[in-house]
């Protein structure tokens, strides 16, 4: 809870859901992938937006597999293009 907010105590339990859309290895490492569809104009846009669940969904992927994220990769939809993170 502590890492919400330094306000939480250590001992606070806070629940987090998500999907995470994808993820794979890739030279022992993990690469996470999460496809958006939001209207933008910029990639900045996505990666300000989503920034902080990408935190979360790879410190719980690294928690599973024991091994370190490389890379978070928002893919858009809108913009046809990987947004890196």
């Amino acid at each position: 809870a502590s890492a919400m907010d330094p306000a939480y105590p250590d001992t606070e339990t806070v629940l987090i859901q998500g999907i995470i859309d994808a993820f794979f290895e890739e030279e022992g490492k993990i690469v996470l992938v999460d496809y958006k569809t939001d209207r933008v104009e910029k990639g900045e846009e996505l990666s300000d937006r989503y920034r902080v669940q990408m935190e979360y969904y790879s410190t719980a992927i690294e928690r599973m597999t024991h091994r370190k994220v490389s890379e978070r990769i928002l893919y858009s939809f809108r913009l046809r293009c990987e947004v890196h993170v």
